[in-house]
């Protein structure tokens, strides 16, 4: 199936001629972060409660095949960058020491956090794939309640590493959570401006997330 859509001017410059294929890579990296993850992962460390419990299995397969599949895109475009003269002086494009630290920590994470709540895959695959000039979104069932801490809590990594926060991280984050766009999106959902955590679900997010 072709899936048309606008690119910004510069990336539709380095195409060779109008109307030029572009290939895409799709890959998933996934995390639980509410008390369902908490239940599958006691489940996943205590296997006699794992067919009552669930477990987190697919959650780590589903990033074993991410972390192989972005693996594969950034050795083709490093040996690209390297051959064509890319990866330093003036031509460069990218910090292949730093790409490849982000890369090798993404990996060392989904190899090591079976069965736990390591919300830094999904921000360091956040931080890689920004770096690659690669489209990424993120989403929970709802597109709501996780999805909006994840969503200010990026957006405040953000205003620190590229745009002077002075502010900490987290408090930046909570205002957009109290006072931003992600209330209206609740608005939109449920017709009321809040979030849906009760006081447990609260409890068992990671700080980052609460």
């Amino acid at each position: 199936r072709r899936v048309h859509g606008q690119l910004p001017g510069a990336v539709a410059d380095l195409l060779d001629t109008p109307g030029a294929f572009v290939r895409v890579h799709p890959l998933l990296f996934s995390q639980g972060i509410n008390e369902k993850q908490t239940i599958a992962n006691f489940g996943s460390n205590n296997r006699i409660f794992a067919s009552l419990l669930g477990s987190s299995e697919l959650q780590d397969s589903i990033n074993d095949e991410g972390a192989q599949a972005l693996s594969a895109i950034w050795a083709e475009r490093r040996e690209h960058l390297v051959n064509f003269g890319l990866a330093s002086g003036p031509a460069k494009l990218w910090d292949l020491e730093l790409m490849d630290t982000l890369l090798g920590e993404l990996v060392r994470l989904v190899r090591v956090s079976h069965a736990a709540k390591t919300v830094e895959i999904l921000t360091i695959a956040a931080d890689f794939v920004r770096l690659l000039g690669g489209g990424r979104a993120t989403c929970c069932k709802s597109s709501k309640d996780r999805t909006g801490m994840a969503v200010t809590f990026e957006q405040a990594r953000i205003l620190s590493g590229f745009h002077g926060l002075i502010d900490p991280v987290l408090a930046a984050a909570s205002v957009m959570r109290s006072h931003g766009v992600r209330r209206e999106n609740a608005y939109r959902n449920i017709g009321k401006r809040n979030y849906a955590f009760n006081s447990l679900q609260t409890m068992l997010l990671p700080k980052s997330f609460k």
